[in-house]
């Protein structure tokens, strides 16, 4: 790590590490500007950047190890690369979690902040002159106490808008999808699903039957894996009274959508099979060195998945969410005193005991039957499969290095999958960055306080903090969920912060505020011009009146007649 200077500098025991992961020194240099304000806080301003792919994903261990408060990663150069690392920080374990601030440029478009935004990252700015924004979210988050106002005009009102909620899409077929998302939807019923598919015209409804919803078998970092059904075209709204034939004609025409959405959606299936990219095998390395982290491929480069952890937290709930097939368990050799004495961080020695819990937990898991290779073991693989009491559990003496993990993947992968394409025919396995994995369910929330930088809201629904989701009304916007300040502008039951929005997103949130601050006196000003406008006319008919006597005396003549 280095210092404003550019310097090696240690880490001070009391300072607030902020780390900037990039090249834009300019911008760096205005954000640590704009953090001094907070002189109760002794902030330590590091910064580091890489240009090859190796080196970008080592800063996951130096993340591990230094654990700063606030990590800024710069996805304006590199970004494949960059999205890689926001992507394994967001799901690492720590003792300390860094709050993530992904960045983007102007001219990088939304698809980079959807990306960011699915893979983990809770708050995505679009880098300009302005950095109030930035550094409030991340005081928010990982400084709260010392939050400060804002300083932004806070507009009241009472306006019904629709929110969207980000949803990652993993697998589609000719008849439905399987996404992972934070939101959470009953069986059985309907939803608002916003799909490529919508948005290309090949589906004519929103509208999506959920078949099931599970916590388990997660390719990402979500809480739920959904599968739904489409609906494909909108339900009939026939009006009471309406003629028979009527209804038969609007009935056929429905049929006919149908069938051409159907065969829409089977021809692009078919046309987009050959590019499907199923990564069937899932591969958890549970290592303190973070070795496959370390000057090696991107993890996310393999023909299958393999997700990293120095240790698990809450083993049984993580091992289900992601039921690998393999386990590559890094045993360490901690004097039985040390752990002992903590206790309280048992879960995070990775030696013997906790390699026999692992494979307790892992019988008690239903239909679960990974293999458990074990690295850096003074036992054999029947020692070893005789005091766990699990077949299938390989000891090996060498400690673990990122190619012999590969090489066994691949020969387990084999033997698991062979050539086969386990999804069978009509199926899309999508890419994580193909930007038809990018869905989002609706629902509707009533904001009652806005500002350029944050905003407060009413619903329903129940969302945690850090829950992230998307509106259009007051401007294309994305808004996270957080803990409220500590003297609110507004009473509601949700606080948001406002982020990736670019500058002409930001004028239009503007001039929304200032519509609200005006709609009263709008209000005032279109009934002085109706009280107006009533006595310009009566005025003018008394005026019409006048000059024409005559027509009035010979109305009232016809009259008595």
């Amino acid at each position: 790590m280095k210092n404003e200077a550019g310097q090696p500098q240690a880490k001070s025991p009391d300072a607030r590490v902020l780390l900037y992961i990039g090249e834009d020194m300019g911008f760096w240099k205005d954000l640590q500007e704009g953090f001094k304000v907070f002189k109760q806080i002794p902030f330590d301003f590091q910064s580091d950047f890489a240009k090859e792919p190796k080196q970008i994903q080592n800063f996951l261990v130096k993340i591990h190890q230094d654990k700063p408060r606030v990590v800024f990663i710069d996805l304006s150069k590199h970004t494949e690369a960059m999205l890689h690392l926001l992507r394994a920080q967001s799901r690492m374990n720590s003792t300390s979690k860094p709050f993530i601030v992904a960045l983007t440029s102007f001219n990088q478009g939304e698809d980079v902040i959807r990306q960011a935004i699915t893979a983990g990252c809770q708050c995505v700015h679009v880098k300009s002159g302005e950095t109030e924004a930035v550094i409030y979210d991340a005081m928010c988050f990982a400084f709260h106490s010392a939050l400060e106002d804002h300083g932004f005009a806070m507009a009241k009102m009472n306006d019904e808008v629709q929110a969207f909620i980000p949803a990652k899409a993993s697998v589609v077929s000719s008849s439905g999808l399987r996404v992972e998302s934070n939101y959470k939807v009953e069986p059985g019923g309907g939803s608002l699903l916003n799909t490529y598919w919508f948005e290309q015209g090949i589906l004519k409804s929103k509208l999506a039957r959920m078949g099931y919803q599970e916590s388990k078998d997660l390719y990402y970092s979500f809480t739920y894996a959904q599968e739904l059904g489409f609906e494909f075209v909108n339900k009939l709204d026939l009006p009471e009274g309406m003629e028979e034939q009527k209804k038969e004609e609007l009935a056929s025409k429905r049929a006919q959508e149908l069938e051409a959405s159907k065969q829409a959606m089977l021809k692009w299936i078919q046309k987009e099979k050959g590019d499907s990219c199923p990564k069937v095998l899932k591969t958890l390395v549970i290592d303190k060195d973070l070795t496959l982290y370390t000057d090696s491929p991107l993890t996310d480069s393999y023909p299958f998945v393999i997700r990293v952890q120095p240790y698990l937290v809450r083993m049984k709930q993580e091992l289900t969410q992601y039921m690998p097939q393999m386990i590559a368990y890094n045993m360490e050799h901690v004097d039985q005193e040390e752990v002992q004495a903590n206790a309280d961080l048992a879960h995070m020695f990775n030696e013997g005991n906790n390699l026999q819990y692992l494979a307790k937990v892992i019988k008690s898991i239903q239909d679960f039957d990974p293999y458990i290779i074990v690295f850096n073991t003074d036992h054999d693989t029947k020692k070893l499969q005789s005091v766990l009491e699990y077949p299938n559990v390989i000891g090996h003496k060498e400690p673990i290095s990122s190619d012999l993990i590969i090489k066994m993947a691949q020969l387990l992968q084999g033997k698991l999958f062979g050539e086969e394409d386990p999804f069978g025919e009509n199926v899309v396995v999508l890419n994580k960055k193909s930007p038809a994995t990018y869905a989002e369910f609706e629902t509707a929330v009533s904001l009652v306080g806005c500002s350029e930088n944050d905003l407060y809201f009413n619903s329903e629904e129940e969302f945690e903090v850090g829950t992230t989701m998307r509106l259009k009304v007051p401007a294309n916007m994305y808004i996270t969920i957080a803990e409220a300040p500590k003297s609110p502008k507004a009473s509601s039951r949700y606080y948001a912060l406002i982020h990736g929005i670019g500058e002409e997103e930001k004028k239009e949130l503007r001039r929304f505020i200032n519509s609200v601050f005006f709609r009263e006196k709008e209000a005032a000003k279109l009934k002085e011009r109706q009280e107006i406008e009533k006595l310009k006319e009566q005025y003018l008919q008394s005026q019409s009146d006048e000059e024409n006597p005559d027509q009035e005396a010979s109305d009232d003549t016809s009259s008595k007649d």
